[in-house]
Order: structure tokens, then sequence, then C-alpha cells
């Protein structure tokens, strides 16, 4: 009778609150998905999912130059949209579309735009950053056009299937969010040209479910 009153067991002074966990960037939180479990992709058999666009330098290799023209070998105007999902902890699979916009060569142009399929393997590097490296093939469609004194300098459309492979960095700046750092290589078809080693540099920003 009369007795003080049962403590509340959390608010005793010994109880402490788990600090909440730095997101990792190879492995995104399932807390952060809006669909529950490992989280949400759009690519079947994969779970932990994520969307992205970048833009940068693309890098044409040796080709055919009229003398009596200027040749540029890459364009800045680049751009690149993908999505991917992971499979596991460290490795996943990623579908992309990129155009390299417009190159000046030989009184004309040359550009190229193409769909690519990866697989990825990545590594943390700390609780806020991966490195990856990826391999896959590239399906593209190119076009080279030439000015009127570009005599023997091909011209034309191609489209073609290549092999590709590349590595890159992301950086998280929140649970969803994160800067991605990459290169790449494909092998694409030109005009009069074996498959070309094309280098894509890129900057961009990624969304995971």
């Amino acid at each position: 009778i009369g007795g003080a009153p049962a403590a509340n067991p959390a608010a005793t002074s010994g109880d402490q609150v788990a600090p909440a966990s730095a997101p990792m960037a190879f492995d995104p939180p399932a807390a952060g998905s809006r669909y529950g479990g490992d989280g949400y992709s759009w690519l079947p058999y994969t779970t932990r999912g994520y969307v992205g666009i970048s833009g940068g330098q693309a890098e044409i290799g040796d080709m055919a130059c009229s003398p009596l023209y200027s040749c540029d070998d890459s364009s800045d105007r680049l751009i690149k949209a993908y999505t991917g999902g992971m499979f596991n902890d460290h490795f996943g699979i990623e579908l992309a579309y990129f155009n390299t916009g417009n190159i000046d060569r030989s009184g004309g142009r040359v550009r190229a735009h193409g769909g690519n399929v990866s697989l990825i393997a990545q590594a943390p590097l700390g609780a806020m950053a991966a490195v990856y490296a990826k391999v896959g093939g590239t399906y593209a469609w190119t076009k080279t056009s030439v000015g009127p004194l570009a005599i023997g300098i091909p011209s034309g459309n191609q489209s073609d299937a290549g092999a590709s492979y590349g590595a890159g960095l992301r950086v998280n700046a929140s649970q969803n969010w994160a800067f991605v750092l990459e290169w790449e290589r494909h092998a694409l078809k030109f005009a009069g040209d074996d498959k070309n080693g094309t280098k894509l540099t890129t900057l961009g920003v990624q969304y995971r479910f």
C-alpha cells in the first residue's frame, strides 16, 4: 500500500539508444526502400534497384580524317541513363542507354547511340563509398558524314554489337542519393572502320529505391 510506482524500463538512465548506422554505398539499406524487403528493382531476379543519369565526354578512337578539315576526337555532350539491380551484396546487372552527341570531323559529323547490358562487381570503401568494375556488351548505331572535299573518307550509317568494359566510383550523398564517376570503353563500328574503341567518361547522380 502506498508503494512507489514501478519505474518505466525505457526511461532508466542505463539505457542507451543505438545510433543510426550510415548508409552503405555497396548495400543500400532495406529501411530506405519504399517497398520493404531488400529493396525494389525494375530488373527481374534482382533487389536493391537503382536508376541514374550522367553526362560527360565521349572520345572516339583512331579514324580516318581529311587534312582539309579540322577533326575533333571528342564530344562534351554525352548523356547516359541507366537502371540496375543486385543479385547479392557484390554482384549485379545494369542496363544503359547512351548518346555521344556530335563530334565534328572532316567537314561533317560523327555520332553514336546505343544500349548496353553489363554485369557489375563491386566492393566497399568504408561505409560511404564503393568501387566497381563492369563487363558486358553494347549494340550501337553510328552515323558519319563528311564535307565535299573529304575525298576518300568513308561516310554512312553502321550498326553492330561489340564488347564493353569499365570501372567506377560511387559516393553516397544520402540514404538514397549518390554521386557516380565512371569510365567505360565500347567497341563501336563506324563507316569504313573496324570496331572502334570509344571511351565514355561520365559524372552523374544515382537514386536507389
